[in-house]
C-alpha cells in the first residue's frame, strides 16, 4: 500500500508459489489412522455371483484388443 499524490493505492503482495511453500514444509510426526481398515477391496461385486456385469471387458458389445 502507498500513497501516490492524492490517492492511495493498493497492490497485491506477491507470494511464493506453492511447491515452494510446501518444499519449506517440516515433516509431520503424528501417526495416522488407518482410515481404510475396515473396508471392502476396490474389486468387491456383491452382484458378481448374479451374472452382472461388473467391468468394461465383461460387456458383450466391447471389441477386444484384437477387433479394434
Amino acid at each position: 500500500m502507498r500513497k501516490d499524490d492524492d490517492r492511495l493505492v493498493i497492490e497485491p503482495v506477491c507470494r511464493p508459489s506453492l511447491l515452494k511453500t510446501l518444499a519449506g514444509l517440516q515433516p509431520l510426526d503424528e501417526v495416522f489412522p488407518d482410515v481404510d481398515s475396515g473396508l471392502l477391496p476396490l474389486e468387491f461385486d456383491p452382484r458378481a455371483d448374479s451374472g452382472c456385469i461388473t467391468s468394461c471387458s465383461d460387456y458383450p458389445g466391447r471389441l477386444s484388443d484384437s477387433e479394434s
